[in-house]
């Protein structure tokens, strides 16, 4: 679980490089307490609470009567997951209750879709949090070290990584174009691009950081844990939270 705290521990890192605008969300605080999304200002002061039901903020929902609500996407659309539906537990009728397009459309009319003229349609960049370990409890006989993982642990392991690819599905090929280490976690995290900067959530060590564009690290916090932070974005809130 990541304990409350209204301050936390933060590291200056060597870059001179500022930290973008907006709040740090910590989602994810494996508890059997009453679980919140926290908010982290840049210098780690604790902004807001959300509480949830259950330790992550995406998850399957059930109302009072036991249906299920859950987002689709609609393939007609140029968004994703914006949809609301609703599955009934008896009859299995799948009824739409919430647009969020609708909800939100001023909102989207401001938004720009992410785009690359270099690209082809087939061709894109995708980024991860490597957990760098090697360890299947249904697969115990696969030697991991023969293809490079020497971690087996969760945690006391020696780096994780930020990776990112460029994908060709018409060629089939995909080719590391970016990586760098961050400080280890076996399991959860996450990494998360931003203004040129580069959001790290190292879960099981409790930490989280921003890099800059040369990946030298600006700022990290620290949190007490249980267990881990399951991922951390950062988010701007403009209009939101702030003008």
């Amino acid at each position: 679980m990541a304990q409350r705290m209204y301050k936390l521990d933060k590291t200056r890192g060597s870059s001179p490089q500022k930290l973008t605008d907006g709040l740090y969300v910590v989602m994810g605080n494996d508890s059997d307490a009453l679980d919140f999304m926290y908010y982290y200002d840049n210098q780690g002061v604790l902004r807001g609470e959300v509480p949830i039901i259950g330790y992550r903020s995406h998850r399957l929902l059930f109302d009072d009567d036991g249906n299920i609500l859950t987002l689709a996407t609609d393939t007609n659309s140029d968004s994703v997951e914006d949809r609301v539906l609703q599955i009934n537990k008896d009859t299995k009728k799948v009824t739409e209750v919430l647009d969020m397009e609708d909800l939100l459309k001023d909102y989207k009319e401001k938004c720009e879709k992410a785009s690359d003229e270099d690209l082809r349609n087939s061709q894109y960049y995708v980024y991860m949090f490597n957990n760098n370990i090697g360890i299947s409890k249904s697969q115990p006989n696969v030697s991991w070290e023969s293809i490079g993982f020497t971690n087996d642990e969760g945690s006391n392991g020696n780096s994780s990584y930020y990776y990112k690819y460029f994908v060709d599905e018409e060629k089939r090929t995909f080719t590391l174009t970016d990586s760098f280490k961050v400080p280890y976690s076996g399991y959860v995290s996450s990494a998360q691009e931003i203004d040129g900067n580069t959001v790290i959530d190292s879960g099981i060590a409790g930490t989280f950081g921003e890099y800059d564009s040369s990946h030298t690290l600006i700022k990290s916090f620290k949190m007490e844990v249980e267990r881990f932070i399951y991922r951390v974005y950062k988010y701007d809130f403009e209009e939101f939270y702030f003008a």
